[in-house]
């Protein structure tokens, strides 16, 4: 989300917790994982956009999307972390930095 609207995780969540869609305990738990969400974005090697330093590759969004229906499809026990693996292959992905989100979602 953070990166859709071109702001900081940390400014997203406070228009979160502002529009009342998170509550003050969901507010400190996403809070707490911010290093997570500078990761995944760096994973995604969209950070940049954030920065300034945008220097995009043509399938990025596709990238995008495939890493967040990999995390949650994960999530929901539908693949495995071999397959998850396989997945972070294809998509020029640090295996590590993927499985590592994978367990945080």
């Amino acid at each position: 989300m953070a990166h859709h609207f071109g702001v900081s995780y940390l400014a997203a969540l406070f228009r979160l917790k502002s529009l009342t869609i998170v509550n003050d305990a969901e507010f400190s738990e996403l809070r707490s994982k911010e290093n997570y969400g500078k990761k995944y974005l760096e994973l995604l090697q969209v950070l940049v956009d954030l920065e300034g330093l945008d220097n995009r590759k043509p399938d990025r969004e596709i990238v995008s999307q495939l890493v967040h229906l990999a995390l949650e499809a994960y999530r929901r026990e539908e693949i495995s972390k071999g397959k998850l693996r396989d997945l972070s292959t294809l998509l020029n992905l640090s295996a590590i930095d993927l499985l590592a989100l994978a367990e945080v979602v």
